[in-house]
């Protein structure tokens, strides 16, 4: 990856945001027309994109202090779905759960363990294959129950993330110097 401005940065934040929102609309299409499998398949990638804001907020507080940033790690974390997955499971225990239950460390340690689970359902969503030694097809695979809950997991963390954005969009120079911010990117997994 080249090296990228602070308003590169910047309009790569707005992109992925509504990228991410583009992706849970038409995902709601395709559950609305009962395609379980591919509704999973985009909500699940929505929620990958929404990952992609706080990885790159960090990226511009640390351009804005001056501080050396490996591109070569910028592109890999941006596309690394492990990486994502991992940031998104964090912003799950601290934000967009309903029920304060759901906050509990536990439970985010029992579901940081299915990282790869959750990676390896996007992909059951995507592909034919065998599984456990059955011969399976996605669409005879996923349920309704769980492309409902892809979209509620994923419109939640839209709704936290499409806040945050609100409040910090264009401001990162600005935001930069507040300790809480990078208090903030720091609780959500991305150093500064």
């Amino acid at each position: 990856m080249q090296a990228l401005s602070l308003s590169e940065i910047e309009s790569l934040r707005s992109l992925a945001l509504q990228n991410a929102k583009d992706l849970l609309e038409e995902a709601e299409l395709l559950f609305e027309h009962q395609r379980f499998a591919r509704t999973y398949t985009l909500a699940h990638l929505s929620s990958e994109e929404l990952a992609k804001l706080p990885i790159l907020a960090a990226h511009g507080v640390r351009l804005i202090q001056g501080k050396s940033i490996s591109w070569k790690k910028l592109d890999k974390d941006l596309t690394s779905h492990a990486t994502k997955l991992k940031g998104l499971l964090l912003v799950d225990l601290i934000g967009t759960g309903k029920d304060p239950s759901s906050r509990n460390i536990k439970i985010h340690d029992d579901t940081l363990s299915r990282v790869q689970l959750f990676n390896t359902l996007k992909n059951t969503s995507l592909y034919s294959g065998i599984y456990q030694g059955e011969l399976f097809r996605p669409n005879a695979v996923f349920t309704r129950k769980l492309a409902e809950q892809a979209l509620t997991v994923s419109k939640n963390r839209l709704e936290l993330f499409a806040d945050i954005e609100t409040l910090t969009q264009g401001r990162i120079a600005e935001i930069a110097k507040r300790e809480t911010y990078a208090k903030l990117l720091a609780l959500l997994g991305v150093t500064v």
